[in-house]
């Protein structure tokens, strides 16, 4: 199989817009998404959505799914994951080109992963972590001091700095974009 994975070849030329096919597997609740490795967030619920609440769940095609889930990562993808409706309560998310495809190429999507530390082996000139280079720390791991104002470092309470994480942005409901390939067990691009 080899570093990048089992990956998808194009067995004759497809044009762009063309739908490859639905990005399916298991459906998990949003707080479980650590604990696996192949996930993409996908919003449920327009009754929630309507009250102010967006629930999340993710697709975890690590397993199980549909034959989209054997793409392999490129920087220089040429597909795109794009949501839909089946009714008024399904929501699913299809892989779709976004360039035309010649036969015998590899069909791609980019992972857009989330850490620096993540080994790419797309091979593209555009490659944003191939192997070798320098990685960077994770951000949300990193912890950042937050001091006193120096209108504060006067008052006679002496209580330590907090320690906070940094956070990254929450998902928009209406921007679900490919699926994420998480740190843990690694299946390689």
């Amino acid at each position: 199989m080899g570093p990048k994975g089992i990956g998808m070849i194009a067995r004759q030329n497809i044009p762009c817009n063309t739908v490859i096919g639905e990005y399916a597997g298991g459906l998990l609740p949003h707080d479980e998404e650590n604990e696996f490795d192949y996930l993409a967030a996908i919003s449920i619920g327009h009754l929630a959505k309507r009250r102010g609440k967006v629930v999340l769940a993710h697709i975890d095609s690590a397993n199980t799914g549909s034959v989209t889930r054997v793409l392999n990562h490129s920087c220089e993808d040429n597909t795109m994951i794009i949501k839909g409706c089946a009714g008024m309560d399904r929501r699913i998310m299809f892989v779709c080109t976004h360039e035309d495809i010649k036969a015998g190429e590899a069909i791609t999507i980019n992972y857009n992963w989330e850490n620096g530390d993540q080994v790419c082996y797309c091979g593209t000139s555009k490659c944003r972590n191939p192997p070798g280079a320098k990685r960077n720390p994770e951000p949300d791991l990193e912890l950042q001091l937050e001091l006193e104002s120096e209108d504060d470092a006067d008052s006679e309470d002496e209580s330590p700095p907090r320690l906070n994480r940094k956070r990254k942005a929450s998902f928009d409901d209406e921007d679900f974009g490919s699926p994420k390939k998480r740190r843990g067990k690694s299946r390689a691009s």
